[in-house]
């Protein structure tokens, strides 16, 4: 149901605006710099819904798997995350996978 509580699709988004509106289920959300940024594990439903909650606007799901929710613009959005961000998201988690923790002995060998 599209409201009259919200900034038309062309404008950035309001503060205001966030705090009333969808998904109230989010792990946290932010606003930045206009776009709607929700933390937490989306699909393409949840794009679905909120392209219908804030008529007008394009969402999307980031690399992340979180939902942002962007002014309305000629073409298709781009993630606040920027290539930069992401690229750096990406080298970590293969730093992680390649460099896994250290195991805890808990044996009964060596040690006293």
């Amino acid at each position: 149901m599209p409201g009259s509580d919200l900034p038309p699709a062309h404008l950035p988004m309001t503060a205001d605006a966030v705090l009333a509106r969808w998904p109230t289920g989010a792990w946290k959300r932010e606003l930045v710099n206009g776009v709607l940024y929700f933390h937490g594990e989306f699909d393409e439903r949840d794009v679905a819904a909120a392209e219908r909650t804030y008529e007008g606007r394009h969402a999307l799901i980031n690399q992340a798997n979180d939902l942002e929710v962007h002014p309305a613009a000629p073409g298709p959005p781009r993630s606040v995350l920027g290539p930069d961000t992401l690229e750096a998201s990406a080298r970590a988690s293969d730093s992680k996978s390649q460099h896994p923790p250290p195991q805890e002995n808990r044996g009964g060998q060596g040690g006293t």
